[in-house]
């Protein structure tokens, strides 16, 4: 039997690794898992389950507050008051915080809910994050208005909306470079956390940005400078 040549050999094993990368992308690109989103370690030597979506969503029993529309299936509770936010001459927010507001923050206000506390947690949960809850940078606190703004109209005057075209590019140049603007009922074009950020990491961007924050873009996509 005649003998395969070694460079086929080293050359299908080069292809099916590259492609296993591609489909995987690597440790960088892995998603969710290994992200920082990845809550099974957080403030424990040892991952409390070997489930990673289950922190944020479930498929059953899943949180019912009726602002939470759509509801992502959280897993979560979430705060019964709203979150004070940035309010500015042509910053207005909406009445009340959109569900992402109160997603994100029943993490990240540092006090609703502990790690651990989902409402459906899985059967392989050892209950070691009960008491633990988000700290350092990543506990923004009850109070946003020290922060950038969010639950608003992003509409530029050329479009009709609040924000100056001089100062403010239109939401469509924005939407096309990578931010998302949002549906809520009526209101159209609402910028949210997740309009400049992706939480399930799909973009190899620190902090889970939408976009890259190099001579920030982060900014400029949205800011006319």
């Amino acid at each position: 039997m005649k003998r395969p040549d070694m460079a086929i050999i080293v050359g299908l094993a080069l292809v099916t690794a590259l492609a296993f990368v591609a489909f995987w992308g690597g440790p960088s690109l892995a998603g969710i898992v290994g992200s920082p989103h990845d809550l099974r370690s957080y403030g424990v030597p040892t991952p409390a389950t070997n489930q990673v979506c289950v922190y944020c969503h479930t498929p059953h029993n899943a949180n019912t507050d009726p602002r939470l529309t759509p509801s992502y299936l959280w897993n979560r509770n979430v705060r019964a008051a709203d979150y004070p936010v940035y309010d500015a001459t042509y910053t207005n927010p909406l009445p009340q915080n959109t569900p992402h507001t109160l997603m994100c923050m029943s993490c990240h206000d540092g006090t609703t809910t502990a790690i651990g506390q989902m409402l459906n947690p899985p059967d392989d949960y050892n209950g070691s994050q009960n008491t633990i809850y988000v700290t350092g940078d990543e506990n923004l606190g009850t109070d946003l208005r020290n922060d950038h703004p969010i639950d608003l109209v992003y509409l530029n005057s050329s479009e009709g909306g609040p924000l100056p075209a001089t100062d403010y590019n239109s939401s469509s140049a924005i939407t096309a470079a990578g931010i998302r603007l949002f549906t809520f009922g009526a209101n159209t074009n609402v910028q949210t956390c997740a309009s400049c950020h992706e939480p399930h990491a799909k973009y190899n961007y620190p902090d889970f940005l939408r976009i890259t924050p190099n001579n920030s873009q982060i900014c400029t996509t949205c800011h006319n400078m």
